[in-house]
């Protein structure tokens, strides 16, 4: 039993960590974020490359009586070219989607972990404080047991309930540690470095109008947008494999030290077996369309997410005013009054135990509600594309 009254975790004395802080750090040093950018770099790097003809080739003739220089350029069909390069064009802007996305979903891992590391703070904060007042409970209780005005069940009780706390102190410890390791983990950093404490927030009631909200969604979404460009990139390579079917055009010149000698010829390369480019037309179609159909089924997926985050949002709002405006103020109020009638004998001990137990599992769901709350609106965020507010 001595263990119960030694064990306790003390609070972080290190500085405050602010949340933009964290975030700021982790895209600075992520390094998916860092491959994601390099792949949209090298994408776009590319794009100029789409557009380019293909290299001349350029000879020099010794005849016996004559000497020539000879060159000869492949030029595409007209457009040829261009829809290879708008292909190009909108796989790197699909990319650049990608790269936005990825940094939201680090801000959003970012936020939600923190507020586990936040709850988790404020838990250890909330369960120390019960400890001291469980162990005032206790001693009470053994000093009414000798005097025979409470019975030896009051004081095991008591003893359970105070071990009871001791161990969800441990589990919080343990919960905190593992958010600050996931922190550490997603700033690229090593897990053991420590984070201090958590900044101080108020709770802030974000009245979100749900048509607003789904319009800038379906506008600034980056998964979206990345389908989107990929869906125009697919057309334009349907369109370049069309274009195909058409011929290609080479233009030569032999210039002759003799002037009467020089050269100069035209050429088509004809694409006389078309038909066998037909399946490969019918396949950068169906690619498009199979685009297309995942885009709409992106949006929808996208608008149920949306719809089923805000709710949640909107849930854990209004009981975190519940509890705000009735159960806590209530709760805590309740065991006060308890606490004087017990010290008069008005009540039993099981009675005031039963109260304090009861208050504690309030001030710990509404610490829950919180956090969640906060997790929701990151969600609520990285779907919508960005601040919300």
């Amino acid at each position: 039993m001595s263990l119960l009254f030694l064990l306790s975790f003390p609070l972080h004395a290190d500085e405050n960590v602010s949340l933009q802080a964290l975030i700021n750090t982790a895209r600075q040093n992520n390094p998916e974020i860092k491959s994601a950018e390099k792949t949209y770099q090298s994408a776009d790097y590319g794009i100029t490359s789409m557009s380019a003809w293909s290299n001349p080739l350029v000879g020099y003739e010794f005849m016996k009586d004559d000497n020539r220089l000879y060159i000869s350029q492949m030029f595409s069909f007209p457009c040829k070219l261009s829809y290879k390069k708008t292909s190009a064009s909108n796989m790197a802007k699909a990319l650049n989607q990608q790269l936005k996305q990825k940094i939201l979903e680090l801000d959003t891992k970012i936020k939600k972990t923190f507020w586990g590391y936040w709850l988790a703070y404020m838990n250890i904060d909330k369960y120390n404080e019960n400890i001291v007042l469980m162990k005032e409970s206790l001693e009470m209780a053994k000093s009414r047991y000798i005097v025979g005005k409470v019975t030896e069940a009051d004081v095991l009780s008591a003893t359970a309930e105070l071990g009871r706390m001791q161990g969800m102190l441990v589990i919080a410890q343990y919960e905190m540690d593992a958010m600050c390791a996931q922190l550490n983990a997603l700033m690229n950093k090593s897990p053991d470095e420590s984070l201090g404490t958590p900044e101080k927030f108020e709770i802030s009631d974000f009245n979100i109008d749900y048509a607003q909200l789904e319009k800038k969604t379906l506008n600034d979404n980056f998964g979206l947008a990345e389908k989107k460009y990929m869906y125009q990139g697919s057309l334009a390579d349907s369109k370049f494999s069309t274009m195909e079917w058409f011929p290609d055009l080479m233009a030569e010149a032999r210039i002759s030290d003799m002037p009467e000698k020089t050269t100069y010829m035209a050429a088509a390369q004809v694409p006389l077996y078309f038909w066998n480019r037909v399946s490969e037309v019918r396949s950068k179609n169906s690619q498009a369309e199979a685009v297309r159909q995942t885009l709409e089924s992106e949006k929808n997926s996208v608008r149920l997410a949306l719809k089923d985050m805000y709710l949640q949002y909107n849930r854990n709002m209004e009981l975190i005013k519940i509890y705000e405006s009735d159960i806590l103020p209530s709760a805590n109020q309740a065991v006060q009054i308890a606490q004087s009638a017990y010290r008069t004998g008005k009540v039993d001990f099981q009675y005031l135990l039963d109260l304090q137990k009861k208050n504690l599992d309030f001030e710990i769901e509404y610490n829950k509600l919180t956090a969640e709350s906060r997790m929701y609106y990151a969600e609520l965020e990285m779907i919508a594309g960005g601040d919300i507010k």
